[in-house]
């Protein structure tokens, strides 16, 4: 099993770095391209939530957002932490109407009903004024 852990700060530009950090451990833990892109998905829906939404518009000041992957030849797991606003996608996420035409669609959901879709499981708690959210995806067989 590899550990990966990085400390990301709450903006765009850090999403360049989260793109280097999976290209690097998909391809020392020789992970299929399908995996990878589902992954980097993932991580970027739940990144970007977290910069966009966790912390009041006032505050102009950087976060800290810790990222960990564990990777081992069964499955990849994914723990993100931030100091953010509490939000348990688990409860707090809205359903999105999949059945309505995308013009009449409200805004909101979709990102996270997709990482649910990509991922085997999803967990969340909030420990200590810190959110942290798991996220586990099992490697196809024969990787």
């Amino acid at each position: 099993m590899t550990t990966t852990r990085v400390t990301l700060k709450s903006r765009a530009e850090d999403l360049d770095l989260l793109d280097d950090i999976l290209d690097k451990v998909s391809e020392s833990e020789s992970w299929d391209d399908r995996l990878t892109n589902q992954l980097r998905l993932v991580l970027e829906e739940l990144i970007v939530n977290v910069i966009n939404y966790a912390y009041d518009d006032l505050d102009d000041s950087l976060h800290d957002i810790e990222l960990s992957i564990d990777s081992n030849p069964e499955q990849v797991v994914i723990e993100l932490a931030d100091d953010g606003k509490p939000f348990d996608p688990l409860k707090d996420a809205p359903s999105p109407d999949l059945k309505a035409d995308v013009e009449f669609r409200p805004v909101g959901g979709l990102g996270i009903h997709l990482v649910f879709k990509l991922t085997d499981s999803v967990a969340y708690v909030r420990e200590e004024g810190i959110n942290r959210l798991t996220v586990t995806k099992r490697r196809a067989s024969g990787q």
